[in-house]
């Protein structure tokens, strides 16, 4: 119905195993293009944690040109062939890519773990709770590092909750701003083969439009261990976007994406905040690029912000108004314009 109303095309479908027999209770998949040897770091990560639980499956989706060199690369950290290595016959992107690693993945749980990062020791048995409790959470997560391209800690991932265990009022948190990353959370399989995968029109925010479609629909376990870690590096995606001047743009159509999701009586409300915290990161991003003299990319941060602001101050109409302007084309809109 919300697709319909506002022109939007429903997510890609995600469907059921084959079958259901001798299905492992994890599958780790890590959807991969052109790696570095930072994909090692991470499988072997993975590997350190097979011993305590045997029944995880592992494999590798390779949306890189050649297979070849990928293939020899896991060879060298599993002789055994214990890593399951798929190549897409033709290049999927990102959503793509991560939607076909779920398709291919058999466990009732499914971590979709990137190449540039890595889990920490404990991972899966510290997440078990979530995964064996009378509750059917939707998907569970926990804190992470954030390490640089190096490998250094920077800082640990804010702290959600004092205590571990069901998050509360959850949607309303996480439909402001993204407020977790990826290599630290686990989705039950049933839940994309209900809500569909990641969006494709979506780069870099298609992860957070997917726990906020999660939050509005199943319960959601947390964990207050930093128990993976997050690299943060020049080559990034997010970098790539910010370079591309694509960054703010999707920002924008993520928030009036998430609007739809939250019940009317908050939607006003949350999304005008999520719209003051994205302007106000617009602003600091813009500092920081006029220091480094990125003038451009300065420019079309300043616009954001000054596009965000004048969205939020819609509130009388303001999910409308966002639909607009962000589902719209962002240029021709006059939101986020340069002139």
């Amino acid at each position: 119905m919300l697709h319909e109303a506002h022109s939007i095309a429903p997510p890609p479908t995600i469907s059921a195993p084959d079958s259901q027999a001798d299905r492992p209770l994890i599958s780790v998949a890590v959807p991969t293009y052109r790696p570095s040897e930072k994909l090692l770091v991470a499988l072997q990560s993975v590997l350190h944690e097979t011993a305590s639980l045997p029944q995880l499956e592992i494999l590798v989706v390779d949306d890189s040109p050649l297979e070849a060199a990928v293939e020899q690369q896991l060879r060298t950290i599993d002789p055994e062939g214990r890593i399951a290595y798929h190549h897409n016959a033709t290049r999927l992107g990102i959503g793509g890519n991560w939607n076909r690693a779920i398709e291919l993945s058999r466990g009732t749980w499914i971590h979709l773990l990137h190449q540039d990062d890595h889990i920490l020791p404990g991972f899966y048995r510290q997440l078990a709770p979530a995964l064996e409790s009378s509750v059917s959470f939707g998907m569970a997560f926990c804190r992470t590092r954030i390490i640089d391209q190096h490998g250094s800690w920077r800082k640990t991932s804010s702290r959600l909750a004092w205590r571990t265990g069901q998050l509360r009022g959850w949607l309303a948190t996480i439909s402001v701003r993204q407020r977790l990353q990826t290599p630290g959370v686990i989705v039950r399989r049933s839940v994309y083969e209900s809500l569909g995968g990641f969006r494709s029109d979506l780069r870099q925010t298609l992860d957070w439009e997917m726990w906020v479609r999660i939050a509005a629909a199943y319960p959601v376990w947390y964990t207050t261990s930093a128990l993976a870690a997050y690299r943060r590096h020049s080559q990034s995606e997010t970098s790539r976007n910010f370079a591309a001047g694509s960054y703010w743009q999707e920002i924008g159509k993520a928030i009036a994406f998430n609007s739809l999701r939250l019940p009317y009586e908050q939607r006003v409300d949350v999304i005008a905040q999520s719209l003051e915290w994205h302007r106000r990161s617009a602003l600091r991003s813009a500092r920081r690029q006029l220091a480094e003299g990125q003038m451009e990319a300065a420019r079309q941060s300043v616009q954001a912000a000054t596009s965000f602001a004048e969205m939020a101050r819609t509130r009388q109409d303001l999910s409308s108004a966002l639909l607009a302007a962000f589902l719209g084309n962002w240029g021709q809109s006059g939101m986020g314009r340069v002139a």
